[in-house]
């Protein structure tokens, strides 16, 4: 069998992470009655295949003919999260609290990170409605940040002043020209030369030793 790429291995573990939380819904679901993750009148499977096909970049065959597809992933991806929170509030000993849920489902859960890259499609889609789910309703803004790399520049202090030009960068999963351009913009006006460059990156850090 080939090997897994990136894709197929966050898609592996959402689908381990959504039978995982399998059973603490059920409990949820017996404890209170009811559930707030059936708008769609998916299973949590089924909804979870549903947003899995989005983020392959794929047009899956929309579930609820009442309501445009894109209406059905906004839908799905509630009942997606509601999910996870329901699942995770019927475990004992968890903290429950608005942030501490926003915390664990957007730092931690595979969910989490399969729902940007369904924002991303979203994003290369023409049509209004994809638009907004792109720009803020698949994803809150607040939490973007834990999924876009972040460059940390540690400079060295040196009586010359020295460029910003990039070696390895393609390593670090973020572009050369950003890379470039926060090089150039950060050393332009000062007397350094660069030590490391540390790209703090969703999938683990990486860092280019750079020395002038």
């Amino acid at each position: 069998m080939a090997e897994l790429d990136a894709e197929g291995k966050l898609l592996q573990a959402f689908q381990a992470e959504v039978e995982g939380l399998r059973n603490w819904y059920d409990v949820a679901v017996q404890q209170r009655g009811r559930t707030t993750a059936d708008t769609t009148g998916l299973t949590p499977e089924g909804v979870a295949d549903f947003i899995a096909a989005f983020a392959r970049g794929e047009e899956p065959e929309n579930p609820l003919s009442e309501v445009p597809l894109g209406t059905a992933l906004k839908m799905a991806s509630e009942d997606l999260k509601a999910y996870y929170n329901e699942s995770v509030t019927a475990q004992p000993s968890r903290a429950t609290d608005l942030v501490s849920l926003a915390n664990w489902f957007w730092g931690e859960a595979a969910a989490a990170r399969v729902l940007n890259q369904v924002r991303k499609h979203c994003l290369r889609r023409e049509g209004q409605e994809y638009q907004r789910l792109g720009n803020g309703l698949l994803v809150p803004r607040r939490q973007l940040h834990r999924f876009e790399a972040q460059l940390t520049v540690v400079y060295l202090s040196s009586p010359r002043r020295c460029s910003g030009g990039v070696e390895e960068a393609l390593e670090l999963g973020v572009s050369v020209s950003i890379l470039s351009k926060v090089l150039s913009s950060s050393l332009r006006h000062r007397h350094c030369r660069v030590q490391l460059v540390r790209c703090h990156c969703p999938n683990g850090d990486r860092a280019i030793q750079r020395t002038r």
